[in-house]
């Protein structure tokens, strides 16, 4: 819905166990047909640095990808 005023949007995967597996992630993407990057961080570096506790956590970012809404 927001593509025209220049946002995107990612989704990253920090999830452990069988279920969050990249193959199960890939067949979800594509039956649910996600318009967007669905990502794999098995390290949940990307979660430790945002500060996200649960999931989901939804953060958006400015052009600079600082937080300026959690």
């Amino acid at each position: 819905d927001y593509k025209d005023q220049g946002l995107a949007m990612v989704a990253i995967n920090v999830n452990t166990g069988k279920a969050e597996s990249l193959e199960k992630m890939t067949t979800r993407a594509r039956d649910r047909e996600y318009p967007f990057d669905y990502l794999k961080d098995d390290s949940q570096a990307s979660a430790k640095s945002y500060g996200a506790r649960t999931t989901p956590t939804v953060f958006l970012l400015d052009a600079e990808r600082k937080i300026v809404y959690m």
